[in-house]
């Protein structure tokens, strides 16, 4: 044995918008169309969504990335547009989500397989439709994230912003041995 039976998967979503489009931390402007997603991480001045937990019972208190639980048969890019109405009620349209980094993840309790993914543009106002979820939900510098940002939300947002397609967290001394 000596690996978990269940690699669950996570998708979280990095929505991006314009230092110059936000105020005080929170977007004036909804909706952001970036042609390039790639060119456009080189951009210092990039601020991305973060949502503070609540009332979960896992880092309540702490800053995270907008993300779900990918379900069984279901695609990455399905469970960004459920999640994203879900939690902000935005409709993304598949063609404007891009998977930039994924992460090997092991906590205490499971293993997981996280994608980071840019979502390039959305219609309608974003909302904080599980306020019994998240207490807070704003836009945050990427070179200026809360202290309390979750640890391996903060790496996987460094590895997007950074090019960097694929990285591990917490499966340092993982047990090798299969079968």
């Amino acid at each position: 044995m000596g690996r978990i039976a269940h690699l669950f998967a996570a998708a979280n979503m990095i929505i991006r918008q314009d230092m110059a489009t936000a105020t005080g931390g929170m977007m004036m402007k909804m909706k952001e169309k970036i042609v390039d997603p790639k060119t456009a991480l080189k951009d210092s001045k990039s601020m991305i969504l973060l949502s503070r937990r609540f009332n979960t019972g896992f880092m309540d208190g702490w800053y995270g990335l907008p993300a779900g639980h990918v379900r069984p048969t279901e695609r990455i890019h399905e469970t960004v547009m459920r999640e994203a109405k879900e939690e902000l009620g935005i409709e993304v349209d598949p063609a404007e989500i891009s998977v930039m980094s994924t992460m090997h993840r092991l906590n205490k309790k499971r293993e997981y397989m996280d994608f980071f993914c840019m979502v390039n543009s959305w219609k309608g106002p974003i909302v904080n439709n599980e306020p019994d979820k998240c207490d807070d939900l704003q836009f945050f510098a990427v070179d200026n994230l809360p202290e309390n940002t979750i640890e391996h939300v903060r790496q996987g947002i460094h590895c997007v912003f950074n090019n960097i397609p694929f990285s591990e967290h917490g499966v340092e001394g993982m047990n090798q041995k299969v079968g």
